[in-house]
């Protein structure tokens, strides 16, 4: 039986996959909180990549601050893990080493900010969910209801929120040496590093006046758009990550090959050479975002939705019916592309390509249970913004509309039966539906919830009669039927 990976039997893998540095003398120079499956498929491959083209101090510290079986699996393989890359007609392993240590948050809550004080850590980056940043459903502000917010503002020593977390770290940091730091955040979150310092120096002020002045004149918050599927190995992919290194990886993770890092350029204390693997440093990172938010994003949860409603395991089943597929690239071309506020940063028409081959790859396993849940945070970015342009420009929105439909359709959580399904929405409650209500009347219902629709959708009639009818289908005929209704009726 094959050995479990770590770093004594290093030498034994492949000689192609072996790290171009030494991981026992790595130092690490980065934070990471969130260290899932994305991160290390993702920053961390980018981090890996720019230390085979030039060795620093930037090993990775992951952090979790809810769950502890990812420390648990990388602990037990030295930090060493694969990224299984699955494409079209092969697939690839790349070695990732430069994990230095994993720390599960609860279990201490003063060691991450004990270690963001630490002066070789130059670097904290994030991807923890957008829910997880305590934010008011309304105004996007910190949310100083909150229980964690709450809870942090009174003991500012043992926080369990991200934002009172890196507060306190920055705390402790001015006070042992006062060095700058930079604070990146990778989750899909519009200009997510305005927001991030936002939400930081509003729970700093009212906590610590001199460390809110501090942050304002010493922390670094760039904004990045961070590009890629990733989701945990299943049994096959395990297998196949053994046949390529010889060696057993509990904590591989699966990916699609395509990745995309666009990063402003704007740290206050280095970082690594990103740009070694691939990553885009720019001065503005808002025409990237919203490409990716209202083209790719906004796919994915067409996709989801509508496959979910058709009892898809993953979107790639989704993609493989031929109304669905023409309904996605229909959206692209007469809805999403038209409708995006500035000039593209890339060639539209290849990127829709792009957006298209990437859905198709027959080995994606993105599954759509993942994709639909938290809905009501993802759709006024991904799709509702669309939906606006387009009603100012007297563009269709009809396919815009069934998406949103699928939406209302999963967030009610009555099946065709009438039988009570599981929402996986922080608003699930105010969202449920019963088997009474009619289309008419749970549109009308959803559409008053201001924080997802704002003041303006509800009031318009052509969205709502779109939304209606598209409802009324999905009730009706079911998701499949009515992907291939809409696709031939639809203009």
């Amino acid at each position: 039986m094959p050995k479990l990976l770590s770093l004594r039997r290093l030498s034994k893998l492949p000689p192609a996959m072996l790290p171009r540095y030494n991981p026992d003398v790595l130092v690490p120079g980065i934070i990471h909180i969130g260290c899932g499956v994305f991160h290390r498929a993702h920053q961390a491959l980018y981090t890996e990549l720019a230390l085979a083209a030039a060795p620093g101090d930037w090993g990775i510290i992951g952090a979790n601050l809810h769950h502890r079986q990812a420390r648990d699996l990388l602990l037990a393989q030295n930090g060493l893990y694969t990224v299984l890359e699955q494409g079209p007609q092969a697939s690839t392993a790349t070695l990732i080493a430069c994990l230095h240590d994993l720390v599960f948050a609860p279990e201490d809550a003063t060691r991450l900010p004990y270690l963001m004080a630490q002066p070789p850590i130059k670097l904290v980056s994030l991807t923890v969910g957008e829910n997880g940043y305590c934010r008011h459903p309304l105004t996007g502000e910190l949310d100083l209801a909150h229980q964690d917010i709450v809870h942090d503002l009174e003991h500012p020593m043992v926080p369990v929120s991200i934002v009172g977390t890196l507060v306190a770290g920055l705390r402790a940091r001015r006070l042992v040496h006062g060095e700058p730091i930079t604070i990146l955040c990778c989750d899909d979150l519009p200009r997510n590093g305005v927001i991030l310092k936002n939400l930081v120096i509003a729970f700093a002020e009212r906590s610590d006046h001199d460390t809110a002045h501090w942050i304002a004149r010493n922390v670094a918050f760039p904004s990045s758009v961070a590009e890629r599927l990733a989701y945990p190995a299943d049994a096959a992919a395990l297998a196949e990550v053994r046949t390529l290194i010889g060696m057993e990886d509990a904590a591989a993770v699966s990916a699609e090959p395509f990745k995309r890092w666009v990063i402003e350029d704007n740290f206050a204390a280095g970082r690594p050479q990103w740009e070694a693997g691939g990553a885009e440093l720019v001065a503005d990172t808002v025409p990237y975002e919203q490409m990716k938010l209202r083209l790719f994003d906004a796919a994915c949860s067409m996709l989801g939705y509508l496959g979910h409603g058709a009892g898809d395991e993953h979107i790639g089943q989704t993609m493989a019916d031929p109304a669905s597929a023409t309904l996605l690239r229909r959206f692209l071309d007469e809805e999403a592309a038209p409708a995006l506020p500035q000039p593209a940063v890339y060639d539209l028409t290849a990127y829709k390509a792009q957006v298209l081959a990437r859905l198709t790859n027959p080995h994606l396993a993105y599954r759509c249970d993942r994709i639909v849940a938290d809905g009501s945070q993802k759709l006024p970015q991904r799709l509702l913004d669309t939906v606006r342009n387009n009603l100012e420009k007297g563009r269709s929105v009809q396919f815009a509309a069934l998406a949103v439909a699928a939406w209302m359709h999963y967030a009610g959580g009555v099946d065709k039966n009438g039988a009570v399904t599981d929402v996986k929405d922080a608003m699930a409650d105010s969202l449920r539906t019963t088997a009474q209500e009619d289309a008419t009347h749970v549109v009308d219902r959803l559409l008053r919830i201001e924080r997802i629709f704002g003041d303006d959708l509800p009031r318009n009639a052509v969205f709502r009669t779109a939304l209606i009818r598209a409802l009324e289908t999905l009730r009706r005929d079911g998701s499949r039927r009515t992907v291939a209704e809409w696709t031939q009726t639809a203009i």
